[in-house]
């Protein structure tokens, strides 16, 4: 009986309660970030890992022909998908950006780097010419999946997008939209689009190709005074704290060139 009256007690209470403003502000959030979460699985973890290295100006040119020589070494581990110097909005500066199927595939790739002896060679060649080395862990966004320009030559601008705090389920829509626009409208080619995991917090990597620098310049001017999807463009800007840019340029043996 006393078992009864708690389930009665129980079924009573809980038919009393109305969810506030605020739990379903709460409830609507989570499964906001549930939905978008559920966008993300993929039948494999695949990683980018993005990174920048800095050289000593009198040793670039160095740098550059000794990576073109025996960049092999490292190829033959893991999947390259381009190696770009900077050109502008970088001095002395080369980005490369790697893919992996999953942590567990990059630590394994990392181990046999440290025991391969013609990549040991390449690496203390070249360790002397860094002046400083960076990288972040990226996943790419099912809606901007990795695409070669369809002609070579070129060249390529990587945009980094610092975001408001809240991650994808505050700024990932706008910021889809925006770029899918930019891409649809024929403004510019889209390379790709990722975001950090481990890294800059809350940065967005968006990548575009161009057939040249002047061309680049007069896509831009066209897309300003286009005034595309107005109020979606004003609510990515809201949530922007700062946008960097960078010109590349690809190396020779990039798989983007």
């Amino acid at each position: 009986m006393k078992c009864l009256q708690l389930v009665n007690n129980f079924i009573t209470t809980s038919t009393k309660f109305k969810p506030t403003c605020g739990s379903l502000r709460w409830l609507s959030s989570s499964r906001t970030r549930r939905t978008t979460d559920d966008t993300f699985k993929t039948p494999k973890l695949t990683v980018y890992e993005l990174r920048t290295y800095d050289c000593h100006p009198h040793r670039f040119a160095e740098f550059l022909s000794t990576t073109e020589e025996q960049i092999s070494a490292r190829l033959a581990y893991s999947k390259l998908v381009g190696y770009w110097r900077t050109d502008v909005g970088g001095l002395n500066e080369v980005v490369h950006l790697w893919e992996y199927d999953s942590y567990s595939q990059r630590a394994a790739v990392r181990a046999s780097l440290n025991s391969d002896k013609p990549f040991g060679a390449y690496l203390r060649a070249v360790q002397p010419m860094w002046s400083r080395q960076t990288n972040s862990a990226l996943r790419l966004f099912p809606w901007a999946p990795v695409t070669a320009p369809v002609s070579p030559g070129g060249v390529y601008e990587l945009r980094a997008l610092s975001m408001v705090s809240g991650g994808l389920a505050v700024w990932e829509d706008p910021l889809q939209s925006n770029v899918l626009d930019v891409s649809r409208g024929g403004f510019a080619h889209l390379v790709g689009a990722w975001h950090t995991e481990v890294g800059f917090t809350n940065t967005v990597y968006v990548m575009w190709h161009y057939q040249s620098m002047d061309h680049r310049y007069a896509q831009r001017k066209r897309l300003q005074l286009d005034n595309i999807n107005v109020g979606e463009a004003a609510m990515l800007r809201s949530l922007v704290n700062e946008t960097q840019s960078k010109v590349l340029v690809p190396l020779s043996f990039s798989p983007l060139h």
